[in-house]
């Protein structure tokens, strides 16, 4: 599903959430959009295929994954019944690419011995995932006279797609969760402006055939078919937007 999809289907749900809402007594809608920076914590991949036919995983740790732009928007309104409340739906798209770089493996079991675990140091390559994030929000502020302070849980989907050497692109579709909070400015009574920082996470998982993305180890390629790759997404964003009251 693409990004565009997405927020089609966002504004569909949200033109529903609408209507429900001001069925209730016309509370406040807002529409937010905004973009910023991320970046993704330190990330483990693990890839579970054959090597040399015997069922196996390898790990490569501690790989440092690439920050870059992040942008998104959400709709939402706020409780007139209880209007320190609300609840969103929105989306973020971010990168979290892993470069070529230096690391170390482990592979149970050890394909020579058939028992134990081997190690070493390993050299990667270029891997790239696109992320979306759709996030079912709800809202806690705290109005003041012209700054609002205001948390953020986050229960969501992520939409991955990832390309590794082989250029064969997969997606992925996995439960996730976010979490933060801001501090929006009040322009106007139809207007405010907003900064905020939000943690992601999710667990996407990609399913390849006949695949030569995994690296080389000195006497051993992994995997010679069917494999599946995984790793967590741990993503931190920071950014600024503005936001329409009607």
């Amino acid at each position: 599903m693409s990004f565009q999809k997405v927020c089609s289907s966002l504004y569909l749900l949200s033109l529903v959430t609408i209507s429900a809402v001001h069925a209730e007594g016309n509370p406040l809608v807002f529409v937010d959009v905004y973009g910023g920076y991320s970046w993704t914590q330190e990330q483990t991949l693990k890839f579970r295929g054959h090597a040399l036919t015997l069922p196996s995983e390898l790990k490569v740790f501690d790989l440092t994954v690439s920050n870059g732009p992040m942008f998104g928007g959400r709709i939402g309104a706020w409780l007139k019944t209880a209007p320190n409340f609300g609840f969103a739906v929105g989306a973020t798209r971010f990168d979290s690419d892993i470069d070529r770089q230096s690391s170390r493996f482990r592979l149970a079991p050890n394909p020579f011995t058939l028992t134990g675990t081997l190690t070493g140091p390993i050299a990667t390559v270029d891997r790239r995932a696109a992320n979306t994030f759709v996030g079912f929000d709800f809202i806690y502020r705290h109005p003041m006279e012209s700054f609002t302070p205001y948390v953020v849980i986050a229960p969501g989907i992520m939409f991955s797609y990832y390309e590794g050497v082989d250029k064969m692109d997969v997606s992925d579709t996995s439960f996730g969760f976010s979490g933060g909070g801001g501090l929006s400015y009040r322009l106007s009574d139809s207007m405010h402006i907003f900064t905020e920082y939000r943690y992601m996470h999710a667990e996407p998982e990609f399913k390849i055939d006949n695949s030569t993305d995994f690296v080389t180890i000195p006497g051993l390629t992994i995997p010679t078919g069917r494999r599946k790759t995984s790793f967590d997404i741990d993503a931190h964003a920071v950014y600024g937007g503005v936001s329409i009251r009607f």
